[in-house]
């Protein structure tokens, strides 16, 4: 069993739910100021290529604020390095140009373990503004093993482990380390196979060539819900409403809970009453009913934070992943 650390703790997370409400009727009272003001176009870079779920994230994010601000807001997709160029470029931005990235989680919460020479820092370089959105991981079954919940899952792996394998999108990801974490904590062998992204792991997974694989809960909700794959189990600290018969791994007493999510970063320095003005922005603009459906048909929940409360999830999860990656024997790329 994983010890207390390997949980990012649900208190916090509930915690920051209820923020979330009162902060959207707060924002609604709260001017945008400067923001406002006829400037170039406000950049938020996506840092991979168009018509990925991080793109289509950001377009939505970038219409709704230009929506609030009366401003221009284009997205610039960047992709290169698993979305450390686009981290990289609002690092080096110049002081004052409104350039700011969609950031998963990863890019600023698991890559210090992943990459020796990373090119930033995650919490010195860039200024917290708001989470986004939040989504599920899940742990997702095929025709290669018979298990239909987490129990049997898990007992199927104990009776055939030369077959307790799963994919991922990629070595050095969310998704792999969530289930290093699943295995671990459940007691359960599990070799990782990484692919180049989900989309090249499913086909193999639908064929039952691989039994099981960890993704985001989107890339296989479609197939799960026509019964081609079974999602049985995601990490987050509550059910997903997409799929609410899926019980958490948490659950199942398997004391692993990983929320997914993304967040709006700026470069470091963003002044005091520009960053507040900017974050009443970002959560009057995610709780319009147009966004919040929009989102939920990419099986994402809109979730806007406060910068504080992003910053402390941020550091939270940080320490989530330390023991589980060097306990994972994952050697640092370059």
């Amino acid at each position: 069993m994983l010890d207390g650390a390997a949980t990012c703790t649900p208190p916090m997370l509930a915690s920051m739910k209820r923020r979330h409400f009162l902060s959207a009727g707060a924002a609604s009272m709260v001017g945008v100021g400067a923001w406002a003001d006829a400037q170039p176009p406000i950049r938020l870079l996506a840092g991979f290529q168009a018509g990925g779920s991080t793109d289509m994230l950001a377009r939505i994010v970038a219409a709704a604020l230009q929506d609030v601000l009366g401003r221009s807001v284009i997205v610039d997709n960047r992709p290169g390095a698993g979305g450390r160029l686009a981290m990289e470029l609002v690092r080096a931005s110049k002081p004052g140009e409104d350039i700011f990235v969609v950031a998963p989680q990863g890019s600023l919460t698991l890559f210090p373990y992943v990459y020796k020479n990373l090119r930033y820092d995650p919490v010195d370089d860039f200024t917290p503004i708001s989470r986004l959105i939040t989504f599920d991981y899940a742990l997702t079954v095929g025709p290669g093993t018979p298990a239909r919940n987490l129990a049997e899952y898990v007992s199927w792996v104990a009776a055939h482990p030369a077959n307790a394998i799963y994919s991922s999108a990629g070595a050095g990801t969310t998704p792999h380390f969530v289930g290093v974490a699943f295995h671990r904590a459940a007691g359960a062998p599990g070799a990782h196979v990484p692919y180049k992204g989900s989309a090249q792991a499913l086909p193999d997974l639908i064929a039952g060539r691989v039994p099981a694989m960890v993704a985001t809960m989107a890339d296989s909700l479609q197939q799960h819900r026509t019964g081609q794959l079974r999602i049985i189990g995601t990490a987050g600290a509550e059910r997903s409403t997409l799929v609410p018969e899926v019980q958490t791994f948490q659950e199942a007493g398997i004391p692993v809970v990983v929320p997914g999510w993304n967040g709006l970063y700026g470069p470091k320095g963003i002044p005091a009453a520009r960053l507040a003005d900017l974050n009443a922005a970002v959560q009057k603009a995610l709780m319009t009913p147009q966004v919040i459906t929009k989102l939920l048909g990419l099986g994402m929940v809109s979730a806007p934070s406060t910068s504080s409360e992003l910053a402390a999830l941020q550091k939270q999860e940080f320490l989530f992943w330390n023991p589980i990656v060097r306990s994972s024997g994952f050697k640092p790329e370059e």
